[in-house]
């Protein structure tokens, strides 16, 4: 990933290792490239996939404002985003400044993944999944907790109940 024409350096550890791209607000952005050459002959083997070049705007004479709304076909998951730019060019140069504001809603990931179905006490019974309301994890140290997907009820220790 390149950020006017300057490797942008990769944060997270190990797996987790990549550029973040929620750094750059959309509205800063001019354009985008990708690369035809060999990128890993001029950036090394991270660039072997391929290299991706975001150009910011360097010029913006006056304000722009955007609004953005979105959700899943499911009817959850809305995103706002809000973007005000604006800026001026003198002799000597030009200021540019941004400032975004985005926000995310929940998407309730019982409604989409399904759970293993055991039988617990002659029922059926969604067991394993912490993606299931009430969901069960297990901690580091052996002991087993239940999430309630309730406002203010937190995980509740139910070692008897997670299966």
């Amino acid at each position: 990933m390149l950020l006017n024409g300057r490797r942008v350096v990769n944060v997270g550890i190990e797996a987790n290792s990549s550029v973040d791209l929620n750094m750059i607000p959309l509205a800063l952005i001019e354009r985008g490239e990708v690369p035809k050459d060999g990128a890993s002959a001029i950036y090394g083997a991270d660039a072997v996939a391929g290299v991706i070049n975001s150009i910011t705007k360097t010029v913006l004479k006056g304000g722009k404002a955007s609004v953005r709304y979105g959700e899943t076909s499911r009817g959850d998951g809305n995103e706002t985003a809000v973007d005000l730019s604006w800026g001026f060019q003198a002799a000597c140069g030009s200021v540019v400044s941004v400032i975004n504001y985005s926000e995310s809603g929940i998407v309730n990931m019982v409604s989409y993944a399904p759970c293993r179905l055991t039988e617990v006490n002659a029922a059926q019974a969604c067991t394993g999944s912490s993606s299931a309301i009430g969901g069960c994890a297990l901690l580091a140290n052996g002991q087993r907790i239940r999430f309630f997907d309730l406002p203010g009820a937190g995980g509740r220790h139910c070692a008897a109940t997670c299966v």
